[in-house]
């Protein structure tokens, strides 16, 4: 009950920027704490633990840097690390609460990359796949991939979205990119669809000729399973 009230207070404090700010320095340590929450087993935890840091990302760049670039709990990953961990166990409302969260999150160049390096692009993939996720899900996690991807403003499919991101200058991102699509194309049924996607051949041609030998590699591979090689 006493961690309840104490997030449930964090939560309303946090609407105020300056005190948003104060609570996230490195410092204090609060985002490990709430890692700590997002993982708990306890039903209500992680979902106040969610609104929480949901609450801080509202406030921008200045905010959302602080959580992305503060340590996570022992070996998670960081604050991203733990989110994807709580997204593969999470029911509807809490998978909705991560994307939107996700969402926020990428609000710079940066912070884009960020979330991108630490495999959340390959963790929406999964969500976008998934046959017993809702609509409201998986839209929720195209517009948190087009946030990451630098492409909020577009109206892009996710298979687009990802095609798109696999032409990517920034290795990183052209990396976890392939392997987003690489997910979308080890289900047979869905080749023939990605195939006819201008963007996805062109974005997994232009990786195949990256200096990134992972990402070529995996292009390449992509290429042959999609028959446009």
């Amino acid at each position: 009950a006493s961690a309840r009230a104490s997030l449930e207070e964090l939560e309303a404090a946090l609407a105020d920027a300056g005190r948003a700010r104060e609570a996230l320095s490195p410092e204090l340590d609060l985002v490990p704490v709430l890692c700590g929450y997002l993982l708990s087993a306890e039903p209500q935890l992680p979902a106040l633990a969610l609104r929480v840091l949901t609450a801080a990302s509202m406030h921008g760049g200045g905010c959302t840097t602080l959580l992305l670039q503060a340590r996570g709990l022992g070996d998670s990953g960081g604050l991203v690390g733990a989110l994807l961990g709580r997204l593969a166990r999470s029911g509807e409302d809490g998978g909705i609460m991560i994307a939107a969260l996700l969402n926020n999150l990428a609000d710079t160049p940066a912070n884009q990359m960020r979330l991108v390096a630490s495999g959340a692009l390959a963790a929406l993939t999964h969500v976008v796949l998934d046959p017993s996720a809702s609509g409201v899900i998986k839209e929720h996690a195209l517009t948190a991939a087009a946030a990451m991807g630098g492409m909020a403003d577009e109206e892009v499919s996710f298979p687009q979205l990802i095609g798109r991101l696999c032409g990517s200058r920034v290795p990183g991102t052209q990396r976890e990119a392939v392997r987003a699509m690489a997910i979308l194309a080890d289900r047979l049924p869905l080749r023939p669809q990605l195939a006819a996607v201008g963007d996805i051949v062109a974005g997994l041609r232009l990786a195949v000729e990256s200096r990134d030998g992972q990402a070529a590699e995996g292009a390449r591979q992509v290429l042959t399973l999609l028959g446009v090689g």
